[in-house]
C-alpha cells in the first residue's frame, strides 16, 4: 500500500470562517487555494451554511413585518368600514380616531408624530445589518418595525390613527400598538439579561 504525502487538512473554525466571509476574505483566490481540495470543499458548506442562515433571518425579519403590516391595516380597514360598537363588558370593540400618541398624549399633531414614525423606521431599517442574528430578536425587531409602519400608514393616508380596543381601564389602542409594547418590553428584557 503507497502512503501518500498528505498534510492533515486544517480546520477553520466556523466564527473564524465568518469573519472571513464578511471581510471578504473568502472570495480572495489565495485563501481558496491554500487548502487542499477537501478543506475547501468543507469551506464551501460552511459558506453556503453562513449565507442560507444569513437570508433566511431577512426573509422571516421581512416576512412577519409585512404580516404584522397587512394584519393591522386590514383590521382597520374594517373598523373603518363597518364601525362596530360592541360592549363585551370590560373591553369595548368601537371606531376611535386618534390625531396624537398613545395614552392621549400630543392630540394634533399628527404630522410632528408621522415624521417620529418615519425616522424610527427607518433608523431600524438602516441599522438592520447590526441586529444580532437570533430568532427571538430578529422576530422582535420585525413586530416593532410593522406596528411603527402601520401606524406611519395612517398618519400618513387618513391624518390619523385608527384605534378600536377598548378597556375601560386603559386608553384605546389598535393591533400596531399592541405589537410595538409587547416587542418593545420583549426587547428590553433580552437586551438587560444581555
Amino acid at each position: 500500500m503507497v502512503k501518500g504525502n498528505h498534510k492533515k487538512a486544517e480546520k477553520v473554525p466556523y466564527p473564524a470562517l465568518k469573519d472571513k466571509v464578511c471581510s471578504g476574505t473568502f472570495l480572495n483566490s489565495s485563501f481558496l487555494g491554500s487548502r487542499k481540495s477537501a478543506t475547501s470543499s468543507t469551506l464551501k458548506l460552511r459558506y453556503c451554511a453562513f449565507l442560507v442562515d444569513k437570508f433566511s433571518f431577512k426573509y422571516l425579519f421581512l416576512l412577519i413585518t409585512i404580516l404584522v403590516i397587512s394584519l393591522d391595516q386590514l383590521t382597520k380597514y374594517l373598523i373603518v368600514q363597518f364601525k362596530p360598537n360592541f360592549n363585551l363588558g370590560l373591553l369595548t370593540i368601537r371606531f376611535i380616531q386618534n390625531t396624537g400618541a398613545g395614552f392621549g398624549i400630543l392630540k394634533g399633531q399628527t404630522i410632528l408624530l408621522g415624521l417620529v414614525s418615519l425616522v424610527v423606521a427607518l433608523g431600524v431599517i438602516f441599522y438592520y445589518k447590526k441586529i444580532p442574528k437570533e430568532k427571538t430578536i430578529q422576530v422582535l425587531w420585525a413586530v416593532f418595525l410593522g406596528g411603527v409602519i402601520g401606524n406611519l400608514i395612517d398618519r400618513l393616508g387618513r391624518k390619523f390613527v385608527v384605534d378600536f380596543i377598548d378597556f375601560s381601564f386603559w386608553p384605546a389602542f389598535n393591533l400596531a400598538d399592541a405589537c410595538i409594547s409587547v416587542a418593545v418590553i420583549g426587547l428590553i428584557i433580552i437586551y438587560w439579561k444581555k
